[in-house]
């Protein structure tokens, strides 16, 4: 697979091309008031269009992202924001799986830097767990964990995130009780400006997936 991304004065990415062994797509990327309000890709024969959309409130916060297959709506996510600009309230509505309809709602422990988003079904009856996000004091999430009310602690999963000093992830440490179920380490190769050229994936300590990107900087 390949990608390459054009640029526009401001840095924005305003179109990316796809390569594949089968295929090609083009994605243009449209602009209003230094905000992305929508992106459109076409594959190489034509016959489909995906269009995403987004639209902000009045403080630039993305309160509704929409994704539209040949025009008709096939995903729809809304937001709302507590007068901090944090989000409250979250919806996942599919509108040919409607069974998949979803709404969550967070709330904040900035003390202790724990995030919990709690999960109600398509009818918002509520579920029975809920996940709790953990941050450092840089912003990065640390750990991930989902919560069910009624399991023994013995048989709880989470997850465990390490970074490098430039914020980007070197670990992926998942959990089940005590026991190890899957590692997934990223090596990472920085140019001289501090942009990742090569990305290795590698899960259980086996390669399983190396990116390398050619950044062309303006002279």
């Amino acid at each position: 697979e390949k990608s390459i991304f054009l640029l526009g004065k401001k840095n924005r990415i305003i179109k990316q091309i796809d390569y594949n062994s089968n295929s090609s797509s083009e994605t243009d990327y449209n602009y209003s008031k230094d905000l992305l309000v929508n992106t459109i890709s076409k594959s190489k024969n034509g016959k489909k269009i995906y269009k995403i959309e987004y639209n902000y409130d009045k403080n630039k916060n993305n309160i509704e992202y929409k994704q539209l297959e040949n025009d008709t709506l096939v995903f729809l996510k809304t937001k709302v924001y507590d007068k901090n600009n944090n989000i409250s309230e979250e919806t996942y509505l599919h509108p040919n799986y409607k069974k998949n309809k979803s709404f969550h709602i967070f709330s904040y422990d900035f003390k202790n830097r724990i995030i919990k988003v709690q999960g109600f079904d398509e009818n918002k009856q509520l579920t029975n767990h809920f996940l709790k996000i953990n941050f450092n004091k840089k912003g990065f999430i640390v750990r991930t964990e989902i919560v069910y009310e009624k399991l023994i602690k013995s048989n709880l999963g989470y997850s465990v995130m390490e970074y490098d000093n430039l914020g980007n992830l070197t670990n992926n440490t998942s959990y089940s009780g005590d026991e190890k179920t899957a590692e997934a380490k990223y090596k990472n190769t920085y140019d001289k400006m501090g942009n990742i050229i090569i990305r290795e994936m590698l899960i259980n300590d086996k390669l399983r997936e190396k990116t390398t990107y050619e950044i062309i900087y303006d002279k």
